[in-house]
């Protein structure tokens, strides 16, 4: 079986939407031995001026959406990126999250599915995990047996952090997911390279992986400098074999 973690667009995350009955696309992935092991929620369509309650209901409901599928297509936990709202006052930090976190914590504990929190690089809106500190420290405010991190290397890159060392700060215990691709450490961005196409310590990060005897999901999400995905996938998976030796990561 070939594990995949599936984004959608926000539209079809809601399974209820779906033109096709869900049956029959729950058919196709078990045809083409597809086994969905996470489902990355969609972010929500711009909503610039929106109040700050309708923001975070938005983006909760798009979390809802994305845990109804995981439950419905077998997928062990959905990756959640977090949007930090700039609210008057000192609102403590949960207050300030969309989605609402207690919220989607609650809802994934009824349908038995987990909650990976990835590090998204701020652009036009702060998000969480720019700072990893800050990204545990939120994590470490949630319940322990239903909400853990997502770490994506090439954001820490784009956030001027070395995934190295972000890595071994966070250790395992709340590791559920790294997203794994390649980044230039002298022009950061949000960019996704093949691995072994850039700067990424990628024997560092395979020893730091085993010494933790990590057992979450290992992601790899690439495309190349010509958005071909699928000869990005081929070259990354290559280059795992070429450094490791073996498929232990594939």
């Amino acid at each position: 079986m070939k594990r995949v973690e599936l984004c959608v667009d926000p539209l079809h995350s809601d399974i209820n939407r779906w033109k096709d009955r869900p049956e029959e696309i729950k058919f196709l992935v078990e045809h083409y031995k597809l086994l969905i092991n996470s489902i990355h929620v969609p972010l929500p369509e711009e909503m610039a001026g929106s109040p700050y309650e309708k923001v975070k209901k938005r983006w909760s409901l798009n979390s809802r959406e994305g845990i109804d599928l995981a439950a419905f297509l077998g997928a062990r936990f959905i990756v959640q990126h977090v949007r930090i709202l700039e609210m008057p006052g000192n609102n403590p930090l949960l207050e300030k999250t969309a989605p609402d976190l207690l919220g989607v914590a609650r809802y994934a504990v009824k349908r038995k599915i987990k909650v990976a929190i990835e590090n998204a690089p701020s652009s036009t809106e702060r998000m969480l995990g720019a700072d990893v500190g800050e990204l545990v420290n939120t994590v470490h405010m949630l319940p322990e047996e239903t909400v853990g991190i997502c770490l994506d290397l090439s954001h820490c890159v784009a956030c001027g952090i070395d995934p190295v060392e972000a890595l071994e700060s966070l250790g395992t215990q709340r590791l559920l997911s790294v997203h794994a691709s390649d980044n230039r450490a002298s022009q950061p961005s949000d960019i996704h390279l093949p691995l072994g196409t850039g700067d990424m310590p990628w024997t560092q990060i395979f020893g730091i992986l085993e010494s933790l005897r990590f057992g979450g999901s290992f992601v790899i999400e690439v495309a190349d400098e010509e958005g071909n995905g699928d000869r990005a996938l081929r070259d990354s998976l290559n280059f795992l074999r070429e450094i490791h030796g073996s498929n232990h990561w594939l």
